[in-house]
């Protein structure tokens, strides 16, 4: 699969994980997935993403490849999560 497919799926991945921060937040925690605020490459949806075979780091305005090509712009849903869970808003998905 070439970075264009990789985005398409990992962005459908990802919004089958809830429409609202609150939503995927408790999907993330159901599937007992944990990360480390303030890490690209170990927040919640990166190690959720790893999970599903996709090694990402997440921005919160882009997903990118590990050499660091932008893969796709990350979903709002999901900026709204990483700066929340970045200010501590959801501890129960902290590593």
């Amino acid at each position: 699969m070439g970075l264009r497919e990789d985005g398409e799926k990992i962005v459908q991945l990802l919004e089958e994980l809830g429409t609202n921060t609150y939503d995927i937040a408790v999907k993330l925690r159901d599937l007992k997935v944990r990360g480390r605020r303030r890490s690209s490459s170990s927040c919640p949806i990166a190690v959720y993403l790893w999970s599903k075979g996709f090694l990402v780091r997440v921005g919160s305005r882009s997903l990118y490849a590990l050499d660091g090509s932008v893969i796709h712009s990350t979903p709002p849903q999901i900026c709204d999560l990483i700066v929340e869970f970045d200010l501590g808003r959801w501890p129960t998905l902290e590593a």
